[in-house]
Order: C-alpha cells, then sequence, then structure tokens
C-alpha cells in the first residue's frame, strides 16, 4: 500500500512537474516584458495547463453559471438582482468547485439571483 502510495504521488509529481517550468518561464520573463498583456498571456496559459493535467489526473471544474443553485454542489455567499439569470439560479461565480470520481472535493462559492 505504501508503494501504491508513493508511486501514485510520482505519478501526480510527473504531471505537474512542468506546470513549474512553466511558472519558472514566466516568472524569469515578466520583469522584461513590455506590457502586461504578456505576463497576463503567459499566467493563463500555465493555467490552463495546470487545469488540462488536474483533469486527465481525475479533478473536474464546476462552473455552474446558469445552473440552478444546488447546495450539494454549491455555497451561496450571496444574492443578487441582476436580472441577468432566473430566480435560483447562479449568476456569477466566485471560487470553482471541484468534483473527483463524481464526489465533491469542494463546493463552488457562487452568487444566486434572487
Amino acid at each position: 500500500a505504501r508503494q501504491a502510495r508513493t508511486k501514485g504521488r510520482k505519478d501526480v509529481f510527473d504531471r505537474l512537474l512542468p506546470i513549474l517550468d512553466t511558472l519558472d518561464i514566466a516568472i524569469q520573463s515578466a520583469p522584461s516584458a513590455k506590457s502586461a498583456d504578456k505576463v497576463i498571456a503567459g499566467v493563463e496559459m500555465v493555467y490552463s495547463q495546470l487545469l488540462t493535467e488536474l483533469s486527465r489526473l481525475g479533478l473536474e471544474c464546476i462552473n455552474p453559471v446558469g445552473e440552478e443553485f444546488d447546495p450539494a454542489l454549491h455555497e451561496a455567499m450571496q444574492r443578487s438582482e441582476t436580472g441577468d439569470v432566473e430566480t435560483g439560479r447562479i449568476n456569477k461565480v466566485l471560487r470553482r468547485g471541484f468534483l473527483m470520481n463524481d464526489k465533491l472535493v469542494r463546493a463552488a462559492q457562487v452568487i444566486v439571483e434572487s
């Protein structure tokens, strides 16, 4: 069991280390970037790379904008009256939620239309 856990951790590290490499490159090149847009683009690339690798490891992102509020998956942080979505539906995600093997890892923090 210990060897299986160690191998599992190594597999995760093998997936995440290239993302650290990309972050290192972004940090080193940030001072010489001629605009904030290039730095933002680099951060977005790293973010996308991280989400892709976490997805390959079985982590599924919950992005419930427009969906009906579900207390089993979502944590209501505020209510609002924007008129952008129907009452009881989510109009903004403050913090993404995640599932692994269809089990909640972290609830999405949301703003619900009232």
